[in-house]
C-alpha cells in the first residue's frame, strides 16, 4: 500500500529551489551594487562610486591605512578645500605644508570627524568617515596646535588619565600609558603640577601624550612642533619614527620646512584649498641641495611669490 504513495519530499524539486534561492540571492546583490553605481552616476560620482566598491577595499587589503578621494569643504562661498585625495600607506609619515589659510587644518579637521566634508569621502582603517565616525575616532590621535584642549584645574596625571578612560582604558592600563609617555616626553618631573601653570612648551608635550594615550593606529597632529624647543622637538619626531616602525601612519602640518623635509617620507603641498604638489621626501633631498629643495617648496607654496605669512 505505502509503495504506491509518491514521496513527501520531491529531491529533484527541493534542488531546484536551493538553486533558485541561491541565485535570486546573487542577483539581489548585483542589483544593490548597480543601483548604488548609477545613483553615484546621477549625483556625478562615478569615482566615488569605483572607490567605495572596488578600489578602497583592494587598496586597504595591500597597505593603505588612509584613502582621501576628491574632499571638498566649502564655507558658505569660500572654498576651504578643493578635490583633494592623496593615500597614507601603514607605517607612512605625511608632511603637509602651506601658507596660514591653505587649508592644512581644514582637511585635518575634516578627517578627524571635526568637519563634515561637502563633497568627496574618505576611510580610516576601512571606515567611512561618513558613516562610521565613531569608529575613525576611535582609531586616531588627533592634536590642534591652537587647542591645548587641557583642564586647568587638573594636574597633567589627572588630565591625560581622564581621556584615557574616555577612550575606554582601564585605571592601570590609563596608569601605565602615563608612565610610558612621561618618560618618552620627558615631563615626568611635572607631572602632579596643575596645567594651568604650564608654560607653553610644557602643555604641548602633555597635549601631544593625551592625543595618543589610546594608542592610535593613525595620528593626525596640526602643527605639533608649535612651542617646543629644539629638544622637545626632536624627541616628539623621534617618538613619530618609533611609530613608523610599529607600522602606524602619521598625517602632520608645519610651517617649518627643515621638519617637513628631515621626518616626512611624503610631502602634500596645499595652496588655497588644493594640492599643488606630492612627492616622496627622500627622493628630492637626494636630487636637490638644501638650498634648491628651499626655493622648490618655496615656489609650490607660494606659486613662484613671496609668501605672505611665516612658513
Amino acid at each position: 500500500m505505502f509503495s504506491k504513495l509518491e514521496p513527501v519530499f520531491n529531491t529533484e524539486k527541493v534542488a531546484f529551489w536551493i538553486f533558485f534561492q541561491k541565485t535570486s540571492l546573487k542577483i539581489l546583490k548585483i542589483q544593490q551594487v548597480f543601483l548604488r553605481f548609477f545613483h553615484c552616476f546621477e549625483k556625478k560620482s562615478l569615482k566615488n562610486s569605483i572607490f567605495h566598491t572596488i578600489e578602497d577595499r583592494f587598496l586597504f587589503k595591500v597597505g593603505y591605512m588612509l584613502k582621501i578621494l576628491n574632499i571638498s569643504k566649502r564655507f558658505s562661498s569660500t572654498e576651504a578645500l578643493s578635490n583633494v585625495s592623496f593615500e597614507v600607506k601603514d607605517g607612512e609619515i605625511v608632511g603637509l605644508i602651506g601658507e596660514n589659510g591653505a587649508g592644512k587644518s581644514t582637511l585635518l579637521r575634516v578627517l578627524s570627524t571635526i568637519l563634515k566634508p561637502t563633497e568627496g569621502s574618505a576611510e580610516i582603517e576601512g571606515f567611512d568617515l561618513i558613516k562610521n565616525p565613531k569608529k575613525v575616532r576611535q582609531n586616531i590621535g588627533i592634536l590642534f596646535g591652537s587647542e591645548a584642549g587641557l583642564y586647568d584645574r587638573l594636574t597633567v596625571r589627572e588630565n591625560i588619565e581622564f581621556f584615557a578612560r574616555l577612550y575606554g582604558l582601564s585605571k592601570t592600563q590609563a596608569s601605565g600609558r602615563v608612565d610610558r609617555l612621561s618618560e618618552i616626553f620627558a615631563f615626568k618631573e611635572f607631572e602632579n603640577k596643575i596645567a594651568s601653570t604650564l608654560s607653553k612648551g610644557m602643555r604641548q608635550k602633555v597635549t601631544i601624550a593625551r592625543s595618543v594615550i589610546h594608542d592610535p593606529k593613525v595620528m593626525l597632529f596640526d602643527e605639533p612642533d608649535s612651542g617646543l624647543d629644539f629638544k622637545a622637538s626632536k624627541i616628539f619626531f623621534e617618538f613619530l619614527e618609533n611609530c613608523k616602525q610599529k607600522k602606524k601612519s602619521v598625517i602632520f602640518s608645519s610651517h617649518s620646512m627643515e621638519n617637513i623635509k628631515l621626518y616626512s617620507d611624503k610631502v602634500v603641498v596645499i595652496r588655497e584649498g588644493k594640492i599643488v604638489g606630492i612627492f616622496d621626501a627622500n627622493e628630492k633631498s637626494k636630487k636637490f641641495s638644501a638650498k634648491e629643495y628651499n626655493q622648490f617648496l618655496y615656489n609650490l607654496i607660494c606659486d613662484g611669490e613671496v609668501c605672505s605669512s611665516k612658513l
